[in-house]
């Protein structure tokens, strides 16, 4: 049996989540997956830690070759282009779907072909 799913856990559990309720902590999880709110922030769940160097260097890579294609490619329209260029400074799908007034599988869409073009494919 898991450790976690014992009676004596789940007691000590309730005791510890009584104490914080009562200090007024808000938990931001929902449960082991999910959280109540969304969130732009990417957590890491026993993958590579985001802070790596090798991660690091790999998304500033990323974006420097964003960046280049936003300056370099003959977008479609001026939509498309500022879609590409929010998605180049970091910017997520969820908040460049509503500063645009459109839909987020829209711009999900649209991100996934330019980032083929952009990689040549």
């Amino acid at each position: 049996m898991d450790w976690h799913k014992t009676a004596k856990f789940k007691q000590l559990q309730s005791k510890w989540y009584k104490k914080l309720k009562d200090k007024g902590f808000e938990d931001i999880e929902q449960d082991e997956t999910r959280l109540k709110k969304w969130s732009e922030t990417y957590f890491t769940k026993g993958n590579l830690s985001q802070s790596h160097p090798v991660a690091v260097n790999a998304k500033l890579d990323y974006y420097n070759m964003c960046r280049s294609f936003v300056e370099n490619h003959s977008f479609k329209n001026k939509t498309e282009k500022r879609m590409f260029e929010m998605h180049a400074e970091g910017t997520g799908i969820r908040v460049i779907a509503k500063e645009l007034k459109t839909y987020r599988d829209k711009v999900h869409k649209t991100l996934q072909r330019l980032i083929k073009v952009m990689h040549g494919k």
